[in-house]
């Protein structure tokens, strides 16, 4: 009997100290975990904005390409898991940066990519008004006269990160070691 009432003790200070370790680990990632629990994301929303206009476009393929884009967005976002140490470091740039993207709705790289970079502003709490999408057709010439007229690029996506109205670097077509690995090492360098 003494043997079943120690092991019961045990149990309970165990299964006590684990609760004990989630809510302080809960508590440091609370601000990650309302943004991760919102219904209707605030990025999701701006890209879904700037989509709108190939949506209602009048061309089958770019309101075809645009829908795609717009139904991958949402996932994208929510399956993203961002380190949070780096997002911690990116958090003191979230006021003196502006990100702009050439992307083709109909590109996977740009499917693939935004969602992600969506997910790392969000939790940088950057204003979703810092972020622009100039639109290429798949001979990447640009939809409207825009910013991707006037920059030199070859592949999309082409994340240009700019700091304190400077272009500091880009990421283009595919990550490195991750977003916000390499939006960090855009910005600390």
């Amino acid at each position: 009997m003494p043997d079943t009432l120690y092991f019961c003790k045990v149990k309970t200070i165990i299964c006590c100290s684990g609760i004990l370790i989630c809510l302080f680990a809960c508590v440091g990632n609370k601000k990650f975990a309302l943004l991760d629990i919102n219904p209707h994301p605030l990025y999701i929303h701006h890209m879904e904005s700037m989509l709108s206009v190939d949506i209602n476009s009048d061309d089958s393929a770019t309101a075809l390409w645009a829908k795609g884009f717009m139904v991958q967005l949402e996932p994208g976002y929510r399956a993203y898991k961002p380190n949070l140490r780096v997002i911690k470091r990116l958090e003191k740039y979230k006021n003196r940066i502006e990100v702009r993207v050439i992307g083709g709705n109909w590109c996977s790289d740009t499917r693939r990519e935004i969602p992600r970079l969506c997910k790392v502003l969000a939790y940088m709490e950057m204003p979703e008004t810092k972020l622009s999408y100039y639109r290429v057709n798949r001979d990447k010439k640009s939809v409207q006269n825009d910013f991707a007229n006037q920059y030199a690029f070859s592949f999309v996506p082409t994340i240009v990160i700019y700091l304190d109205g400077k272009a500091a670097g880009k990421i283009v077509e595919v990550t490195r070691l991750s977003m916000e690995k390499d939006m960090l090492q855009i910005l600390e360098k």
